[in-house]
């Protein structure tokens, strides 16, 4: 179970200072990566290559700029030790609009023998697609 923390806790202080490369030393390779969502907001949907998952990384970053992003709390699952929820809220910069937006979002990262096998990231894509321009039909 620490192990699992300290993944997860390594993996959010990589993220944070947008050390892709870092992440993807902790990230397993395929990885089931998921960011569910508005269609219309660039970086959603499923990736499983490390490839992939620099390329979701470097679009956030090229297209956003982090205002904040706080994490609340880190629930580590006690029953298996391989789960972590990281529960939070961030603030991002849509370069191109000018537009932020906040969302509240739950992270499931699950660890094994080390490495994130899992990253299901649920957020409030409504309020990215406004922030990116759209209309009040994101057409989900």
């Amino acid at each position: 179970m620490s192990d699992t923390r300290q993944t997860a806790e390594t993996f959010l202080d990589r993220l944070g200072k947008w050390d892709v490369d870092g992440v993807l030393g902790l990230c397993a390779d395929p990885i089931d990566m998921a960011v569910h969502g508005s269609p219309l907001v660039p970086w959603l949907g499923r990736r499983s290559s490390h490839i992939q998952i620099a390329e979701f990384f470097t679009l956030i970053h090229n297209l956003c700029t982090p205002e904040r992003f706080d994490v609340e709390k880190i629930i580590v699952d006690t029953e298996d030790g391989d789960e972590a929820v990281v529960l939070g809220e961030m603030r991002y910069l849509v370069n191109e609009t000018g537009k932020s937006f906040t969302s509240t979002f739950a992270l499931r990262l699950t660890v094994t023998d080390g490495r994130v096998t899992r990253y299901h990231m649920h957020e409030d894509s409504y309020a990215i697609h406004l922030a990116f321009g759209g209309d009040g039909e994101p057409g989900v």
